[in-house]
């Protein structure tokens, strides 16, 4: 039974995901023939000058694009299923409904998972070209917040999207949004005190999400 709900959430995914990695590969691209140019005008010493020590962020072009990408996925995921009633269905299955939910969540997050490991293989492999270990780290612990952002895109709209109540939708909708904090510091490593509390905060909402679930289930509004 889970084997197809694997195959079923991944027939809807698949085609968004290769679109989103190939997102991703064009932004990567961008950065680094800009990186390249700005080296061959101006010289790599002018470069580390404004990375190490003015802590410019040069690769910000990247932090909407796992947000994005969770948006993306959690409506291409939920929408369906809500609008055409299909996830009443789910309660009928001979598997706990629960579990099934729960699977149904794991297998979108684990494509968000996804696709910040090949977003941070991309981070890592470009700033291993130009700079030495120190700022490669230091753009990882940089850009950790626009990844985790992801995760609570995807959830927080799960959550909007399969709750039943227009009012309560909007009210999931705003939480999820609400972690837009996470892109209003602009220094490198700006949250590495603090991320913590915002992948906790991200994570609160996989349990939150069986509340709405029984609602659409008993046609609450």
């Amino acid at each position: 039974m889970y084997k197809a709900l694997f195959f079923k959430e991944w027939i809807k995914l698949r085609w968004l995901i290769l679109i989103l990695i190939g997102l991703s590969l064009l932004t990567f691209l961008k950065i680094f023939l800009n990186i390249s140019a700005a080296v061959e005008v101006k010289g790599a010493y002018h470069l580390w000058f404004v990375v190490i020590f003015k802590k410019a962020v040069i690769y910000s072009d990247i932090k909407y694009i796992i947000p994005f990408s969770g948006i993306v996925l959690a409506l291409a995921q939920f929408v369906p299923e809500t609008r055409e009633r299909r996830l009443r269905l789910l309660f009928h299955l001979p598997v706990n409904h629960n579990k099934s939910l729960f699977f149904m969540l794991f297998t979108g997050f684990s494509a968000v998972l996804f696709l910040i490991g090949i977003n941070l293989i991309l981070l890592v492999w470009m700033m291993s070209v130009f700079f030495p270990k120190e700022v490669v780290i230091s753009s990882i612990i940089t850009s950790a917040p626009w990844f985790v952002s992801g995760l609570a895109a995807y959830l927080g709209i799960s959550l909007a999207v399969v709750e039943p109540a227009a009012w309560t939708k909007v009210i999931y909708a705003v939480s999820a949004f609400s972690m837009a904090l996470l892109f209003f510091e602009p220094d490198a490593g700006a949250y590495s005190e603090s991320l913590y509390k915002y992948v906790i905060f991200s994570l609160f909402y996989t349990f939150t999400l069986l509340l709405p679930a029984f609602r659409f289930k008993r046609g609450l509004n």
